[in-house]
């Protein structure tokens, strides 16, 4: 393996473990659909990961997919798999934000200002 292959396999387990972290500090909070109404358990989550980090799951999938793109060497997919999670984590952030917005108002305007999502030009 070349040093490129070891970046991509930095990448894709950086992304992965985001990902992983995401995903348990969340708890019963993590779904891999985005919610229609606010559940009486609902919480917006801002403490761990989620403190500096806003989607750190969308962003460790972005970034894993990309770092296995890398790994495998091939600059054409390496190009699909760019602007085909970006632009699906584009959209999907874009709607999840309108419901977060909806459930839980000032609350998750003043953590937007907080926290960044890590994805290259999406604010």
């Amino acid at each position: 393996m070349g040093y490129l292959q070891y970046l991509g396999l930095l990448v894709a387990v950086v992304g992965q473990a985001l990902r992983t972290i995401a995903q348990f500090t969340a708890e019963s909070n993590f779904t891999h659909q985005i919610a229609e109404y606010k559940q009486k358990d609902h919480v917006l989550v801002t403490s761990g990961i989620y403190k500096y980090l806003r989607h750190p799951s969308y962003t460790g999938f972005f970034y894993w997919g990309i770092g296995l793109q890398i790994l495998l060497s091939n600059p054409i997919s390496f190009l699909g798999f760019v602007i085909v999670l970006w632009k699906f984590f584009d959209q999907r952030i874009l709607i999840e934000e309108q419901r977060l917005v909806e459930f839980f108002g000032g609350e998750y305007k003043e953590y937007r200002k907080r926290a960044k999502v890590y994805i290259p030009f999406i604010p």
